[in-house]
């Protein structure tokens, strides 16, 4: 009786770890901040790499920190078709950036 209660337990986590690889592992969007430059009191702009499938236009989102960690400004990128695509945005915020981030980026809707 335990094997088999162990064993359903394993088939269990099994199943729930290749749900979860699929929904979140592996994305097919990878952006990475190659440089931020050109910082003021009301802007910064962020050099960006994405890896994505070729053939997709994507979205980044590409977000501005304070020095405090406040969120100062934020803006939807659009990236072209291709893979790798380098991409140079100019990002306005409404006070002096210290960090710039791309979280995430997707296909276009």
């Amino acid at each position: 009786m335990v094997a088999i209660v162990a064993l359903v337990v394993i088939v269990a986590t099994l199943g729930i770890s290749i749900k979860l690889f699929q929904q979140y592992g592996q994305p097919e969007y990878a952006p990475q901040v190659l440089r931020y430059f050109d910082v003021t009191n009301t802007g910064i702009s962020v050099e960006f790499e994405v890896q994505k499938p070729a053939d997709k236009v994507g979205t980044c989102i590409v977000r501005a920190r304070a020095k405090s960690g406040e969120e100062v400004g934020a803006a939807n990128v659009d990236v072209p078709v291709g893979d790798p695509v380098r991409v140079t945005y100019r990002l306005t915020t409404t006070a002096r950036p210290v960090v710039v981030e791309v979280p995430r980026c997707n296909t276009k809707s």
